[in-house]
């Protein structure tokens, strides 16, 4: 497997920290994908779109294998109810029954 590849320190720069909810980080996706489907970029502004929605896509993959950890943590108890454990605070997978 191939490490990932560092940006240069100038680009690292010049990319925006992603949105801090889902939605804002999709949406600013979407414009990256409308924008690039346009035949009006540039080749250096293509790039530093494109570089810009692979971060972004990572961190809504990211945040979806959070949201999806949470929702596989809700659990059917023998009375037909439901309820939710969540992860130990050391995050090592397992499982505390919450009261």
């Amino acid at each position: 497997m191939k490490p990932d590849r560092q940006l240069p320190k100038d680009t690292e720069s010049a990319t925006p920290a992603p949105p801090a909810s889902f939605e804002a980080a999709l949406g600013r996706l979407e414009e990256i994908v409308r924008r690039l489907e346009s035949a009006d970029v540039a080749l250096e502004e293509s790039m530093g779109l494109f570089e810009e929605g692979v971060l972004l896509a990572r961190h809504c993959s990211e945040m979806l294998s959070r949201a999806e950890k949470r929702i596989e943590l809700l659990v059917n108890k023998e009375d037909g109810t439901y309820s939710l454990r969540p992860l130990d605070a050391e995050g090592g997978g397992e499982v505390r029954e919450s009261r």
